[in-house]
């Protein structure tokens, strides 16, 4: 997703589970004039739809943190969706009550054979529904063109004065979107799972400067 603004001219490019949809709250909720692309576009996207796009920003996340996280997304939200349909509640998501149980059952699989998946590009119950991003792709294919402000979210609390400066506006940072989970090392245990998540996450560890 992009959100491009006018005043400042500025664009902010929102690469899947970096704390993007906090600030896409916090916009909605503080800046009164933007547009805002739906599809998660890279730079290169962004310039086609928006032309100059200004200032460019974005966050970025630990890699190994990024892969736990999406693990527990996509599996929490298809089982939130199948307890929620047993409720009789309405679903907004476009999946289908077959698709999300079969994305369950892979999530209680648990993450080395989720990794394992992702690793081997298998594709499972995880790329059911064109609403789910896809697995395990690296946070540098959104960087195919410039990119003047990368927040790293782990300093988000005090970096984001950059961002609340850039817009003159000093409202704190909602969190929302988070996963029920514990910390993302307590899921690298299995030698074989680390030795795939680092050949999975090689690209952002080179870019960005990030440990495991």
């Amino acid at each position: 997703m992009a959100i491009h603004f006018k005043n400042p001219k500025a664009t902010f490019i929102h690469i899947p589970k970096t704390a993007g949809s906090s600030f896409e709250q916090w916009v909605y909720t503080n800046i009164p004039d933007y547009v805002r692309q739906r599809k998660h576009a890279a730079v290169a996207e962004a310039t086609e739809l928006f032309g100059d796009l200004g200032t460019t920003f974005t966050f970025v996340r630990n890699p190994y943190d990024r892969l736990v996280s999406q693990f527990h997304f996509v599996g929490q939200r298809a089982q939130e969706r199948i307890e929620k349909r047993a409720r009789g509640r309405k679903v907004k998501k476009s999946t289908t009550q077959e698709w999300d149980i079969e994305i369950s059952k892979l999530y209680n699989t648990g993450f080395d054979n989720w990794i394992n998946l992702v690793y081997n590009k298998e594709e499972s119950a995880y790329d059911l529904g064109n609403h789910l991003y896809k697995r395990g792709v690296p946070q540098t294919i959104w960087f195919d063109g410039k990119i003047d402000i990368v927040i790293k979210i782990e300093n988000l609390k005090t970096d984001f004065k950059i961002l609340q400066e850039l817009f003159n506006c000093y409202i704190d940072l909602p969190i929302t979107n988070t996963s029920k989970r514990s910390h993302y090392r307590d899921y690298y245990t299995n030698k074989e799972t680390r030795r795939m998540a680092d050949a999975i996450v090689a690209p952002d560890l080179e870019k960005f400067g990030y440990e495991f």
